[in-house]
């Protein structure tokens, strides 16, 4: 029997609320009283904006975020961008944020920040407000106080490094801050210039005390302790039977939420009465619950954990309790009973759960929608976002929408540059100047600000990006798709006005362009295009194609000739030879021709490089790859070389990254590979040789690219099951590629590729294949073939990719099929779909 192991995460995108409703309820509020229609009796838990039709009201904005400027450098860095150590202590991580702010007024927010790249002992205090309305995108932009930005912002020091920033209320007759240090808390006073701790200790979670003046409850490692800020009382020890590690306050004023990993319990904090009450824990079975007497589930799933406790603001009644896979949404008059459950696939549940302020429906009063942001930092560094929706007087409460992940601004660079109408083009110099580098790292969201000039509600999402780059978009629940062209055109012409602040912006020909210090011709492959014909629709670039490394085609050259070739030039033109068009037609030299090999890589480092392709002369290419196919299904790399599988996978990957596969003879190449199945069930590089490891990957891909591997065209399901079977016996630690030899590290991606391809993934031993992998990485220079030989290129990059494959941390995950990263194959896919036009 076949098994198919689960897929990596997909960003919660299953179980309830991805195409289904669930949960119908019955309305019974006064709309339903005179109507008909369902929609107008039922409410579903999940997925209401679809069920209303009414998209809108998930919160959204349009266009990109706005830059607005970048935290004041400092001399000292902690590490380098993009990323923290794989030992980083969790604790350094959960509940991260260095950003907090508050609105002085309608027009007028005040923001605190630190840099991420800095020490964080400095707390930069800037304020930002509203210059102008504009009619289409953001429809606002920000600017400083300061005039610009030219002077030194205010700043406050603080005596260790921060972890977290939050805005409190006023003290004192002054605004204060709490600032989560890596041994203490903090009060602090930007306008006194203060920072006065409250605890000379680690906290992992703090809070105010809803409804009482200033009193705080904080958790460290060890205790709970409460404080009153304004009489500044001692603090004071809240026991509790079991060691807690996350709290939030409740609708009560002296009790609140705790919760170990398991559970959640109501603490009363009074001196005179601490008592505790189970709130809820995490149920033992998720949809097994009538098998449950019958079957013992012990240890066949891994238990859950609670990650974050937060409450809803302006509803503290309602608490979320976030963990490792679900969302549980409860109320404290209904104990133990989660009135809604979200999956999500948020890796560890995230390291920062903000409760953003809540939006009215303008349809209907009474209704408010609460959306959470949930920021991750290690993994897949990124922001999500998830809506519920208060249904108001009849008490019930929806998911709007999927929990979808939020565009980080670097997004903008990738979009205008695959879509050729905006007529933009950016070298990776631009893109890390204009966008910097890493990815969003911390968030605030603001209300209170004036509403737009169409009278809608908005917020204000602020982020900071890893380089200290603040950026801010207006979150709405409005109706404005019409606004969505206008948008990106708008943001396009600020695109286009930073590009020419941060670097000089050459024409098509002209001047050279400095990159890094080194400068090209302006005939080179890295061209700096800003095409002056933006408002065109399909705006022509001025490349002159004599001069690109990308022109393929001389006059005189043979057709199987056609491809990219591994150099320049692979022999002197005076061992060439003039073609049949006469003296005045181009020298060709015969040795000087493309590979298959070579055409593949190309096209992959084009792709991993942002390329869209377009330049590509993709008939030509295909021409070639179909002179490469032999009588008996094979490919060879060029024209009388040798022919096995390797070649067989090339011309496959190359025509899918084409898109078209019209030149080669499928059937034919199907019948060489089923041909070169081997009796112990690998496939060799050829019929009636041995069973390789690298021949069975480019076999195995061929068909997966072509759409074949499951159909029982080539390999019927008895045949999949021995190939599984075959692969997994070549694990003794690491991989090899053939039995009673060595492990070799660049197995660890052909074989585990061609499992992952097979839905075996999960069965050979991911702990012994990466303790095998970090046997054989060098100190200094990589990784090597086996644990006594010398590091080298090839097998550092396999040994990477293999990792990836078992998803270690800080590595991009891959495509197997094509050798390329998950990234750059989803660029592909966009190019694929709005390439509809004929190749020509």
């Amino acid at each position: 029997m076949s098994y198919c192991s689960p897929r990596r995460p997909n960003f919660g995108f299953f179980e309830h609320g991805c195409a289904a409703y669930g949960g119908l309820q019955f309305d019974g509020g006064p709309s339903c009283d005179n109507q008909h229609e369902s929609r107008s009796i039922f409410i579903p838990k999940y997925n209401l904006a679809r069920y209303w039709q009414r998209f809108y009201l998930e919160p959204h904005s349009i266009g990109f975020p706005s830059f607005l400027f970048r935290i004041a450098k400092e001399k000292r860095f902690n590490l380098p961008p993009g990323h923290w150590p794989f030992d980083t202590d969790n604790l350094q991580l959960q509940n991260r944020n260095l950003l907090t702010g508050a609105s002085e007024d309608d027009t007028t927010v005040k923001l605190w920040c630190t840099g991420q790249q800095s020490d964080r002992r400095r707390i930069f205090e800037y304020s930002v407000r509203l210059k102008q309305d504009g009619i289409t995108g953001e429809e606002w932009e920000l600017f400083a106080k300061n005039g610009e930005l030219t002077n030194e912002p205010k700043s406050v020091d603080v005596p260790s490094s921060l972890l977290e920033l939050r805005c409190g209320g006023h003290l004192d007759g002054e605004r204060y801050l709490f600032g989560r240090c890596e041994d203490c808390l903090l009060v602090v006073k930007p306008v006194s210039n203060a920072a006065i701790p409250i605890i000379n200790t680690s906290v992992l979670e703090f809070s105010l005390v809803p409804y009482m003046y200033n009193e705080v409850i904080l958790l460290d490692r060890k205790h709970l302790w409460f404080v009153d800020l304004e009489t500044a009382m001692g603090l004071s020890r809240v026991k509790t039977s079991d060691r807690i590690t996350h709290l939030t306050p409740s609708d009560h004023p002296r009790t609140v939420l705790v919760a170990d990993s398991q559970k959640v319990t109501a603490v009363d904090i009074r001196e005179s009465c601490r008592k505790e009450k189970l709130f809820f824990s995490i149920p033992d079975y998720d949809s097994c619950d009538s098998a449950a007497p019958k079957t013992d589930y012990a240890g066949a799933f891994q238990d859950q954990e609670i990650k974050h406790l937060k409450a809803l603001k302006d509803i503290p009644r309602i608490t979320a309790v976030v963990t490792s896979r679900k969302i549980y949404m409860l109320d404290e008059r209904v104990p133990e009973k989660p009135f809604i459950d979200i999956a999500h696939s948020v890796f560890n549940g995230g390291h920062y759960v903000y409760v953003a302020p809540p939006f009215r429906d303008a349809s209907n009063t009474p209704s408010r929608i609460f959306t959470f942001y949930i920021l991750q930092h290690l993994c897949a560094p990124d922001v999500q976002q998830f809506s519920l929706y208060d249904h108001g007087l009849v008490s019930k409460w929806s998911m709007l929408a999927p929990i979808k992940r939020l565009m980080e601004p670097v997004d903008a660079a990738r979009f205008f540059m695959e879509q050729p109408k905006y007529g933009i083009r950016l070298t990776r110099h631009q893109q890390i100047s204009l966008y910097g580098i890493g990815p969003t790292r911390a968030i605030h969201v603001q209300d209170g600000i004036l509403n737009d000039k169409y009278g809608h509600e908005r917020h204000l999402l602020f982020r900071v990006t890893d380089d200290g780059s603040i950026w801010v978009e207006s979150v709405r629940v409005a109706d404005d798709s019409d606004l969505k062209e206008k948008a990106l055109y708008r943001a396009s012409d600020e695109l286009r006005a930073r590009l020419v602040k941060v670097s000089k912006v050459p024409r098509c020909f002209g001047t050279d362009v400095t990159i890094d210090g080194h400068s090209r011709e302006p005939g080179s492959f890295l061209k700096n295009v800003t095409s002056a014909s933006f408002e065109n629709k399909n705006p022509k670039l001025n490349f002159d194609d004599s001069l690109s490394p990308l022109t393929l085609v001389s006059t005189s050259c043979e057709k199987h000739a056609y491809g990219f070739r591994g150099s320049l030039g692979s022999a002197p033109p005076r061992e060439g030879f003039y073609g049949s068009a006469g003296g005045d037609s181009s020298e060709w030299c015969i040795y000087d021709s493309g590979n298959l090999s070579q055409t593949y890589v190309a096209l992959c480092l084009l792709l991993i490089l942002g390329d869209d392709l377009s330049r590509v002369d993709k008939r030509a290419v295909l021409d070639g790859v179909g002179c490469c196919q032999l009588p008996d299904g094979s490919f060879c790399s060029q024209q009388g070389s040798e022919s096995d599988m390797r070649f067989v996978f090339t011309a496959v990957a190359v025509c899918f990254i084409l898109n078209d596969f019209s030149t080669i003879n499928i059937p034919q190449m199907l019948d060489y590979i089923k041909k070169s199945v081997s009796y112990d069930g690998g496939i060799g590089q050829g019929p009636g040789l041995e069973s390789h490891g690298g021949s069975t990957y480019c076999a195995v891909a061929s068909l997966f690219l072509t759409g074949n591997l499951w159909t029982n065209t080539v390999l019927n399901r008895r045949q999949i099951e021995r190939l599984k079977k075959w692969c997994l016996m070549r694990q003794s630690e690491g991989f090899h590629g053939r039995p009673n030899k060595p492990d070799d590290s660049c197995y660890a991606y052909w074989i585990g590729a061609t499992l992952e391809m097979l839905d075996a993934h999960s069965f050979f031993d991911h702990t012994a294949l990466r303790k095998f992998l970090m046997s054989v990485q060098n100190q200094y220079s990589g990784f090597a073939r086996n644990p006594d030989s010398l590091p080298d290129l090839l097998h550092t990059y396999f040994s990477i990719a293999g990792l990836s494959l078992i998803q270690e941390p800080f590595l991009c995950p891959l495509y197997s099929p094509l050798n390329i990263s998950r990234r750059s194959y989803e660029r592909l896919l966009k190019i694929h779909s709005y390439s509809h036009l004929p190749i020509t």
